[in-house]
């Protein structure tokens, strides 16, 4: 069964990013239906931080029915961590940003392939844990929690055999 994401752009997301996002997506056997640009909810915004807490958003995006993955790029964190690409909530929805995965923002080269290639991993690791799949300690397997953008560009965009069986396990098909 082709599991349906209900990608919703958050801000002023690029419509490339959106684009290339479902594309990719599309190839790892989801079905993408791409929704119209909505508001980040102000109440998410801290102020002192200059950043938009994710719990705050995944908390907005549970309002909509389906399997929705937010898009942004405004720069997150939560109550835990100074920063996160993304978080998801036991309801399934899931957020993730790219700000933080711009070459651009390391004083890089500006790459909009190099944006999308992590930002389907990020949207890769969310959407396993938001489907029931743990944390992985092979840092190859696409389940690996990463801290850094040096650790994204290394793993890979495949579940390792121990998560494959896993995935098995609890019906999650096309990784």
């Amino acid at each position: 069964m082709i599991e349906i994401l209900d990608l919703i752009p958050l801000s002023k997301v690029l419509p490339e990013i959106v684009e290339g996002l479902k594309e990719e997506l599309k190839n790892f056997g989801f079905g993408v239906r791409v929704y119209n640009r909505t508001s980040l909810p102000k109440a998410s915004f801290n102020v002192f931080r200059k950043q938009y807490n994710s719990e705050s958003i995944l908390n907005f995006l549970s309002q909509f029915q389906g399997k929705i993955l937010g898009v942004t790029n405004e720069d997150l964190y939560n109550d835990k961590l100074s920063f996160v690409f993304g978080d998801f909530d036991l309801n399934g929805n899931v957020v993730v940003s790219y700000y933080r995965l711009r070459p651009e923002y390391y004083q890089q080269s500006p790459s909009l392939e190099k944006t999308i290639e992590r930002l389907v991993k990020v949207c890769l690791y969310f959407l396993g844990r938001s489907l029931g799949l743990e944390k992985c300690k092979n840092r190859f397997c696409i389940m690996y929690e990463v801290e850094s953008v040096p650790e994204i560009d290394h793993k890979g965009t495949s579940l390792c055999n121990e998560c494959k069986i896993k995935a098995s396990v609890k019906g999650i098909k096309g990784w």
